[in-house]
């Protein structure tokens, strides 16, 4: 049966609508809602090599309703870059096998703005550490070759602390107010400090009553039982607002203050996942 274009697109609507209420992920439905609407039409679902005109007529009605990006798969885990007062995108890709990577490219900046920040080598070391932060927190969640991501509830935590870290990413690399993101970094470098503990044997009654929202009291149980560095750890807590009260602060975040808290949030989860690995990108680097 051969349908007019606007007959095929109420099909591809009506069955994409189906899948979205059936919960089926936009990406999977790039394949999913054709294969359906081929099975209405009586037609045998083959993709691959060998090209089928109405099958292909089905992806295309079925493209016609999503831009590029929304069946995207996604990265495994996202975060930023920052040079001067600006927030770069990077995505940590999903990897299969082995592969050469070239991480100025997971970055959303422009050639020319790379160019930019390659001139200054102080600019340049400081990017791409931001890039290996992003990379090494990815590295745990997937987890590729060499990171090794905790156990039980403490990776519990270390996800919702990359979940926040991804969430004031999106924030900050947009067009919005940039003001949200703050509770979202707080989040994730408390979510990060505690999933640390929690490597390290400490229990929720732990965390509780002995840390709360005050991460300075974790710098000596992390320092003395899971060997990080103090000198680190008091800097990047120390750029860090105050969890509660900062909730009710009716205040517009300067950009450089937003800069120094979304990356001491992300440092103090990348530190973790190292921690937690004893592994990171840095180390392969430099070992090439």
């Amino acid at each position: 049966m051969t349908l007019s274009d606007s007959e095929l697109l109420n099909l591809v609507e009506e069955v994409d609508r189906a899948c979205a209420a059936e919960g089926v992920l936009p990406h999977v439905r790039s394949i999913e809602v054709p294969r359906r609407v081929c099975g209405k039409l009586g037609i045998s679902f083959v993709i691959g090599a060998i090209k089928v005109p109405e099958i292909d007529r089905i992806f295309a009605a079925h493209k016609h309703y999503y831009r590029p990006g929304d069946m995207g798969i996604g990265a495994i885990h996202t975060g930023i870059a920052c040079h001067l007062d600006l927030f770069y995108r990077v995505d940590f890709p999903l990897i299969y096998g082995e592969v050469n990577i070239n991480f100025l490219s997971l970055t959303n900046a422009y050639p020319a703005q790379l160019e930019r920040i390659w001139s200054v080598k102080k600019d340049s070391d400081a990017f791409l550490s931001n890039i290996l932060d992003v990379c090494d927190i990815g590295g745990t969640l997937a987890p590729n070759h060499g990171f090794t991501p905790p156990s039980g509830e403490a990776l519990n935590y270390f996800r919702m602390a990359a979940f926040h870290n991804q969430a004031f990413a999106a924030t900050l690399s947009s067009n919005c107010s940039l003001t949200g993101a703050v509770q979202s970094a707080l989040l994730c470098a408390e979510l990060a400090v505690k999933a640390a503990l929690l490597h390290l044997g400490k229990d929720e009654e732990f965390l509780r009553t002995r840390i709360g929202h005050d991460l300075t009291k974790a710098v000596p149980v992390l320092v003395g039982e899971g060997a990080y560095e103090k000198k680190s750890l008091e800097e990047n807590i120390g750029q860090l607002p105050h969890f509660v009260k900062s909730r009710y602060q009716e205040r517009k975040w300067p950009r450089n203050e937003l800069v120094s808290i979304s990356l001491a949030a992300q440092n103090i989860l990348s530190e973790v996942s190292r921690k937690i690995s004893d592994f990171s990108y840095a180390q392969l680097i430099k070992s090439d």
